[in-house]
């Protein structure tokens, strides 16, 4: 048995000494080496006090005299004390021990535990905490933990001023005494989702604060536990309403933008269509007066004289001024046609199977006055010689179109412009490829 009991003094990693009335050491376990680097040996007759950190030497001193005085003086309410103070290792730096004191006849029975590195932990679990509150108090976004019930735990300064008033008026409420129902059942249905899941989730949403409907980027990310709650979580949300509202207005000036260019090009095709049917227009007024005129003669001359082979002749006439007429119309329907397949949006089908070179040849006849009028020549290579492609056949009337009004432009800055739209098959795709001389496409 004292076998055993040399072996756990030996061995264990407690800190036993004994010291008298006077506070001397009387005996000191092998830990001492070990843990302080002091041998039993040269720490008996050294006072049990000389250790210990200055700022904890008076009250280990104080207190253990008490427990003596109370102890001689028949007031021991308790056989073991408790304390915990610092004590200097051989190398200069001090160790946290927690001790208790037990009273042995005439000497005071010390075991002493190192909690250096639990105190240690303590403290940076601590200076954490410090950090993590002052960075979430300073934080310029609103942030606070919510439970399953929706009931706020926490909310920082920002956040609660961001919602009109200070951090405890909020404390205990629920999202529904402070937004609209349908807004706090967004709010939690995210929340939720989040605690079911423990993954973070993003919204966007408009929040009414403080009278005033808002965009606000919120963030819900799971956490462990708050002061005991397991079932919540912390929401991070920033107000992006200045944001959102400048996108939207960059949004709706580069729709403006392309309405503006979209308007400047129907002008420009208006005019070309104009043109073009004016020359048809004009040969059926024409042909139409010939016929009125006709008519006329025919009714002045007198009824009663054989004008078979006159009136054959004249007959055959109107014919012809009618087939005018008809010709003139169809070519006026015909462009009408390519203008209103060039206005119209993409087709809800959009792709199918298109020839490039009628759709070249289509954008030409569009343009042709324009060009002429600028002294643009355009030539077509090879286009013919394309196979059909699958695409949008009003897309492509656009773009044709699009860039053939390019080189028209910059055509107006020159002389003697010349605009090649040649097809190509290169690695078994198709190429359309626009080159000019005045700059309007590369």
């Amino acid at each position: 048995m004292e076998h055993s009991g040399c072996v756990i003094r030996n061995h264990t990693s407690e800190l036993v000494c004994a010291l008298n009335v006077n506070g001397v050491i009387t005996y000191a376990s092998p830990s001492y080496k070990r843990i302080l680097g002091y041998s039993p040996h040269e720490l008996l007759g050294q006072s049990g006090f000389s250790l210990i950190h200055p700022d904890d030497k008076a009250f280990v001193e104080a207190t253990f005299k008490e427990r003596l005085n109370h102890d001689h003086q028949g007031r021991n309410l308790r056989k073991e004390s408790y304390y915990e103070y610092r004590v200097k290792e051989r190398q200069g730096a001090y160790h946290y021990f927690q001790t208790t004191v037990n009273l042995v006849d005439d000497q005071t029975v010390w075991i002493s535990r190192d909690v250096t590195s639990e105190k240690q932990l303590q403290d940076d679990l601590k200076a954490s905490e410090i950090k993590y509150r002052t960075l979430v108090e300073n934080s310029r976004e609103v942030i606070a933990v919510i439970n399953w019930e929706g009931v706020f735990l926490f909310i920082n300064k920002i956040g609660a001023q961001y919602l009109g008033g200070r951090p405890e008026k909020f404390m205990g409420k629920t999202q529904w005494d402070i937004f609209p129902k349908e807004v706090a059942d967004q709010r939690m249905g995210l929340i939720r989702q989040v605690i079911r899941s423990q993954t973070s989730l993003s919204s966007l949403c408009l929040t009414p604060i403080q009278g005033v409907t808002r965009w606000n980027d919120i963030t819900v990310e799971p956490i462990e536990a708050y002061e005991g709650d397991s079932r919540c979580a912390m929401m991070v949300s920033r107000d992006i309403h200045d944001f959102k509202r400048t996108q939207e207005e960059l949004q709706q000036y580069r729709e403006e933008m392309i309405r503006a260019e979209h308007l400047a090009s129907l002008g420009t095709l208006s005019a070309m269509l104009a043109h073009e049917l004016n020359q048809p227009l004009t040969v059926i007024r024409l042909a139409m007066e010939n016929i009125q005129a006709q008519h006329e003669e025919e009714r002045l001359q007198d009824k009663g004289r054989s004008l078979a082979k006159e009136r054959s002749r004249k007959i055959h006439d109107h014919r012809d001024a009618l087939s005018d007429c008809i010709r003139g119309v169809e070519l006026m329907t015909e462009i009408i046609s390519r203008f209103r397949t060039f206005a119209r949006r993409s087709s809800d089908q959009p792709v199918q199977v298109i020839d490039l070179g009628k759709v070249a040849r289509d954008a030409l006849m569009l343009v042709q006055h324009s060009a002429e009028r600028v002294g643009l020549k355009i030539r077509l290579k090879n286009m013919d010689r394309l196979p059909p492609v699958a695409s949008n056949i009003r897309d492509m009337n656009q773009l044709f179109f699009a860039l053939i009004e390019n080189s028209i432009q910059a055509a107006k800055r020159k002389q003697g412009c010349l605009l090649w739209i040649e097809g190509k098959i290169v690695d078994s795709a198709v190429e359309v490829c626009f080159r000019d001389t005045c700059g309007g496409v590369e």
